[in-house]
């Protein structure tokens, strides 16, 4: 519902993001979290019984968001390249409206070893497997070649999208406005659908 008042998990989730992009996931505090949310140290102990419960949190709740939409790519109605390309410009503006998070989910998520258990790691790969469909119903409809194996194509497709937002995180002098989306997304597929050789 628009205009909905954030749940205190939720407050606390959004309070950690900004904690833990301010600070680094392992300089920052859960009293850091608490005074940044305004509420009670102990209450974030009755949502989550620890700091790091706090940052998988954070990723599940984004990769699931990202996985929702992917979903609701790959059923609706569009061509292949079209669900492609729409499926990278909701990433690239994802980390465009909200860099705090994408700091967190490429430089802090990938340390945690809960990160890493069978349930998380499901998750994560899930998306790759919605991109795979979207391939595979393109190679089916003849428009990509079907000698590529489609889940190869999903990692090397995210591979890229990862590579360059990881380089603007890392990047503290960068400029969002110095970059085009659409024109990253037509380079990129472009490369990736059609090569680079003449």
């Amino acid at each position: 519902m628009t205009g909905e008042v954030p749940s205190k998990k939720e407050m606390i989730k959004n309070a950690a993001i900004k904690s833990f992009a301010k600070s680094g996931y392992y300089h920052c505090r859960i009293s850091d979290i608490a005074r940044e949310a305004r509420v009670a140290h102990g209450l974030i102990y009755h949502y989550f019984s620890s700091k790091e419960d706090v940052l998988l949190y954070i990723f599940q709740s984004a990769w699931n968001n990202l996985l929702e939409y992917v979903n609701s790519i790959e059923q609706g109605k569009g061509d292949p390249l079209g669900k492609i390309e729409a499926v990278m410009e909701f990433m690239f503006k994802s980390f465009k409206n909200n860099m705090e998070l994408m700091k967190i989910l490429i430089m802090d998520i990938p340390r945690s070893d809960k990160f890493y258990n069978r349930e998380n790691q499901e998750l994560y790969n899930s998306v790759f497997m919605h991109i795979a469909n979207i391939i595979g119903d393109g190679q089916q409809k003849s428009i990509f070649k079907d000698d590529m194996s489609p889940m190869v194509v999903s990692h090397i497709l995210l591979g890229v999208v990862d590579s360059i937002i990881r380089q603007y995180v890392y990047n503290s002098y960068f400029e969002w406005e110095n970059i085009a989306i659409g024109s990253i997304i037509n380079q990129t597929t472009g490369v990736l659908f059609h090569g680079i050789r003449r």
